[in-house]
């Protein structure tokens, strides 16, 4: 699921869980991507972490740290 312009966390104009990216596509389709972020969700606690190896864009794979 993919949420749009929802920095805050909050909801957005997809609500907290998103929307199937078809949608977000049909939407917003002719705007300019100026960023893509992945959130982690739920972390909490004193110390959290994630570790984030790779992530693939279309067909293009990114390895960070490997």
């Amino acid at each position: 699921m993919w949420r749009y312009g929802d920095d805050a966390g909050a909801g957005g104009q997809y609500g907290l869980n998103g929307a199937p990216f078809s949608q977000v596509k049909a939407d917003h389709g002719t705007e300019v991507i100026s960023a893509l972020c992945i959130i982690t969700g739920f972390s909490a606690g004193t110390n959290p972490s994630v570790l984030m190896r790779t992530w693939e864009i279309n067909i293009m794979d990114y390895a960070f740290g490997l």
